[in-house]
């Protein structure tokens, strides 16, 4: 059976690579240290399920990722979850705002975002 793809964007190496770690068994997980080829990789894989994406990258906001995203009619319908390290409520504001399907604090239990991102993938199949 053909696993579903996520794609997970985080410009810390060892966060990416904890990230797939926990999902590999699962999911299909691309993953990128940038922003800018997060949205290459969006466009390519525009039959992923979700994007889990970092807030704070050197190279362009997550913000700017969204906003790119859901400005693109290929890639306008992928859920966005973001992963932060920031508990901000102005950030939550922004991103939902923005779009974001939801919000995944750092450090990052395992339980918690494989049952974020299959709550997300079950309410999007509905839309």
């Amino acid at each position: 059976m053909k696993k579903i793809k996520i794609i997970a964007i985080d410009d810390q190496a060892e966060n990416l690579q904890m990230i797939v770690q926990m999902l590999k068994d699962d999911y299909s997980v691309i993953a990128s240290i940038t922003g800018n080829m997060a949205i290459d990789l969006a466009k390519k894989h525009a039959d992923a399920a979700v994007i889990l994406l970092d807030v704070f990258m050197p190279d362009i906001s997550g913000f700017d990722v969204l906003k790119q995203l859901k400005s693109c009619q290929e890639t306008q319908h992928i859920p966005v979850i973001f992963v932060t390290g920031v508990n901000s409520e102005q950030d939550y504001a922004q991103g939902l705002s923005l779009g974001a399907y939801d919000f995944v604090l750092k450090p990052i239990s395992p339980t918690l975002l494989k049952n974020r991102i299959r709550h997300c993938i079950n309410n999007h199949a509905c839309e």
